[in-house]
């Protein structure tokens, strides 16, 4: 491989870890606002929470 290969190479696993954090923090923060508010047992959104979380749940990887 020669310099404008690794510097390829460098470019998208800079991308790949910006992507990475970027969707690790959406997960933290919308899991974090799930479990919240279904602590706070509010009947309908906790039944809606439930229903979505079952999904995600049931949801087979895609690899």
């Amino acid at each position: 491989m020669n310099g404008q290969a690794w510097l390829l190479l460098l470019e998208g696993a800079w991308t790949t870890l910006w992507i990475s954090g970027i969707a690790i923090a959406i997960g933290v923060v919308l899991g974090l606002g799930i479990a919240l508010v279904r602590m706070a047992r509010i009947p309908f959104i906790d039944q809606l929470l439930v229903i979505y979380v079952s999904l995600a749940r049931a949801t087979p990887l895609v690899t």
